[in-house]
């Protein structure tokens, strides 16, 4: 299970990031360096997009001259961290290998079923591409959490030659590898001290699908809510504010964008709804 909080930056406080004393404090003298990384990202699905309305994305990446296939599916986004299901192996070129995934993948896993279909194996085609220049850092906090830091920025596209579209990448992941997974949000509060950054609701493969469908921002109503009688009160507040939250960074990218009415509107009901919690 992957675990990461996704945190978004202009491009023109790339500078300050990298210059941040947490960053050379934190990184593990181990690790060394920061490691530099050029990649080259092809996500493919069907023309009707099983893997997307199955919450799945499929890449092959290349980095270093190797090719690398990475299934994520599944998990959830509360509060700004993501946790998904992650499945990840070399392969010997652009395409992806469905019977090595097939092999990885745990059999209770819905999205094996639906690779396994001769149909959806078949119609595999690619839909969008990244080209991303990463700066990567293994920060070891003084509690003794390992987490990845990465600065990932480039584009992407969808399309080719005068009928190609994209959209930027500015972002930062901060990826739990050890440690308590609350360790990421006191990371992200130390370097919003010197440089702006806000939450990251939505992944590259989400932005991508969005880009190659063309579609606008969509307001994001409450989800509906679901409690019992064993749950402790505890409990029961963590997934009502979690609800709220989700409600509330769901609609952010419509009120950073300025121009989705409804998008606002349904933030404010979700923030009123948190002050009510």
């Amino acid at each position: 299970m992957e675990i990461e909080l996704k945190l978004l930056l202009a491009p023109e406080d790339a500078a300050r990031l990298r210059a941040h004393p947490l960053l050379a404090d934190y990184t593990d003298k181990r690790q060394g360096e920061p490691q530099l990384l050029s990649m080259h990202d092809i996500y493919v699905d069907t023309p009707d997009l099983q893997l997307c309305r199955h919450q799945a994305g499929l890449r092959v990446r290349q980095v270093d001259g190797r090719w690398v296939q990475t299934l994520k599916a599944g998990g959830n986004v509360s509060g700004g961290l993501h946790s998904r299901h992650e499945w990840e192996g070399e392969v010997a070129g652009p395409a992806p290998e469905l019977d090595a995934l097939d092999a990885a993948i745990g059999r209770k896993q819905p999205i094996r079923a639906l690779l396994r279909r001769n149909a959806v194996r078949d119609a595999l085609r690619p839909v969008f591409t990244t080209r991303i220049e990463r700066t990567a850092w293994q920060l070891r906090t003084p509690q003794g959490d390992h987490i990845e830091c990465v600065l990932d920025q480039g584009e992407i596209r969808h399309g080719a030659d005068g009928d190609a579209r994209s959209v930027p990448v500015s972002e930062i992941e901060l990826e739990l590898k050890q440690g308590q997974a609350s360790s990421l949000f006191d990371v992200a509060l130390a370097l919003l001290h010197d440089v702006p950054l806000r939450l990251g609701h939505m992944s590259k493969a989400e932005r991508g699908y969005r880009l190659a469908a063309q579609q606008g921002v969509q307001a994001v109503k409450a989800q509906p809510l679901r409690l019992d009688g064993d749950m402790t009160v505890e409990q029961v507040f963590l997934a009502i504010s979690g609800n709220c939250l989700e409600q509330v960074s769901g609609n952010q990218e419509g009120v950073a964008q300025g121009d989705d009415v409804e998008s606002l509107h349904q933030m404010r009901v979700g923030l009123r709804r948190l002050r009510s919690a």
